[in-house]
């Protein structure tokens, strides 16, 4: 059994029957629900297919994540390690949107991989996210392309964020 944040998954499984993980997680306490992010319909913007990269060393998280932000009409881009998603950004760059990345991770954290990705693109845009209370405060509050996502955190809310971030313009350090 995996427990984060409050919730936890497990695992059922019998031979020849298919394995069922069932995966309860607590309500979050904070709603940011506009009207398409709560009725769970993709927001229009997502028909061109945005793509985020997903840091996620939690096996379990990534894929709830992930499946929550494909239901939503992004393609996503998974990694399980900052060395994954650094090999992933190489090959990908001009497509990523957005940098999903959880902050405490082993072998380096979220801050500092993002600081190499936007070395790289200054205006990526990246949505951290932590389950500890003292990363409560965004990273860089005065940089209009950073935002942060408390776990838990409902799909709602999940996608209510990442719509936002990626409706904002993207801006590089020259941009006024």
């Amino acid at each position: 059994m995996l427990d984060q944040s409050s919730g936890f998954m497990a695992t059922d499984s019998q031979p020849a029957k298919t394995p069922m993980f069932p995966v309860p997680f607590p309500a979050a306490s904070t709603t940011l629900a506009p009207a398409d992010a709560a009725s769970g319909t993709p927001h229009p913007r997502t028909l061109d297919r945005e793509t985020i990269l997903l840091v996620e060393d939690e096996d379990a998280v990534r894929v709830i994540v992930s499946t929550v932000l494909r239901r939503h009409g992004y393609q996503v881009l998974e990694a399980s390690s900052p060395r994954r998603a650094r090999d992933l950004f190489e090959q990908h760059a001009s497509e990523i949107d957005l940098l999903l990345t959880d902050v405490v991770m082993p072998e380096m954290n979220g801050r500092v991989l993002a600081e190499l990705l936007v070395a790289l693109r200054p205006e990526l845009r990246i949505l951290f996210i932590s389950g500890y209370s003292d990363m409560a405060t965004p990273l860089d509050e005065q940089n209009p392309n950073v935002g942060f996502l408390s776990k838990p955190f409902q799909a709602s809310v999940l996608a209510a964020h990442v719509r936002e971030m990626l409706s904002r313009p993207a801006r590089g350090p020259n941009d006024a």
